[in-house]
């Protein structure tokens, strides 16, 4: 269920490891914005009470602090964030879900443009194209030929349905024009163990999470999912030189429930973009496979337009929503 924790000068640590482990530390100064009054940041939970993001609240003498009160809630749905007053001190942190969640379920109580104002899209993480070492492709057209040469056979794994590991696997198959099966498994972390112990033959995940089993060996990665080489994962070609246009991140940002004061908005941007892009905190991020981003409150609800239009074209057309 829902848990709450208020305090004096909290400092907190909530995280859950899943699609968005990436992102661990990923907005510890996030939180610099508040007056003396009670503020929330609130993270979803999936409905299988597991893990799809990972979040952490800093709450310090130095700076990271609600005024007098702190408090973080985790939610089963995004719906309290939505009905929430837009007076400045709720804050929703998410990424994808919030808007792909409307092509993949039905009867959402909420809606992600209508209810919601986006404030910055904070951090992001390139995904990777991998493979199991037993997998006999060491490049993207390599795995492209071996999938078109045994249709129906080889197969990637995947977490949350309609998360970005899942999505990315479907565009995969959609672009390179292969018949992949998906395994599904209860979150992101699940389904990289399933790859590691070979039940998989390959799958997209985090440049954050999978970047350790790159380097060990336990994983071998193909390709970046950027459109251009990422220094998060030196060496690996794009996706894109093979598949001209792919493109999938894990991203995450900042929302405020909707109809909150245009000079309030500036002010939360001001804030927590100023926070973010301290140096001592996008070393730690970069270190942690995450680029900051921070984003203007109208760049990313233009870049939500086009992930929309791009994600629910490929859930329509894959069928996705009859997966459910």
């Amino acid at each position: 269920g829902d848990t709450s924790t208020t305090g004096r000068n909290i400092r907190g640590i909530l995280h859950e490891l899943g699609e968005y482990e990436d992102f661990v530390r990923a907005y510890l100064a996030c939180i610099a914005y508040a007056d003396a009054m009670a503020g929330r940041v609130l993270d979803r939970l999936d409905e299988t009470g597991l893990t799809d993001s990972t979040l952490i609240v800093f709450w310090s003498d130095h700076g990271w602090q609600l005024g007098d009160h702190g408090l973080w809630e985790k939610h089963t749905n995004f719906e309290i964030a939505a009905r929430a007053p837009a007076d400045g001190y709720t804050l929703l942190f998410y990424g994808g879900a919030v808007w792909t969640s409307p092509f993949i379920r039905d009867n959402l109580p909420w809606d992600p443009v209508r209810d919601f104002v986006a404030i910055t899209s904070a951090v992001s993480s390139p995904n990777v194209l991998l493979v199991h070492p037993s997998v006999a492709a060491n490049t993207t057209a390599e795995l492209i030929a071996l999938a078109k040469a045994k249709p129906g056979v080889l197969n990637f794994a995947a977490g949350t349905l309609g998360a970005s590991p899942h999505l990315s696997g479907e565009l995969f198959k959609a672009m390179a024009g292969v018949n992949i099966l998906r395994i599904p498994y209860k979150g992101t972390g699940p389904a990289l163990a399933g790859l590691m112990a070979g039940q998989a033959h390959m799958m997209i995940a985090g440049a954050g999470s999978v970047s350790g089993h790159v380097k060990s060996g336990r994983l071998r990665g193909l390709a970046v999912t950027s459109l251009k080489p990422s220094a998060l994962m030196p060496g690996l070609p794009t996706l894109a030189s093979e598949l001209p246009g792919f493109e999938s991140a894990s991203m995450m940002g900042f929302f405020t429930p909707a109809q909150l004061p245009p000079a309030m908005v500036t002010r939360l941007h001001r804030d927590i973009v100023t926070v973010l892009n301290a140096r001592e905190y996008t070393d730690r991020l970069f270190a942690a496979g995450v680029e900051v981003i921070g984003s203007t409150p109208r760049e990313f609800a233009d870049k939500i337009k086009f992930e929309m239009e791009k994600w629910g074209k490929l859930i329509r057309e894959s069928r996705l929503r009859d997966q459910t």
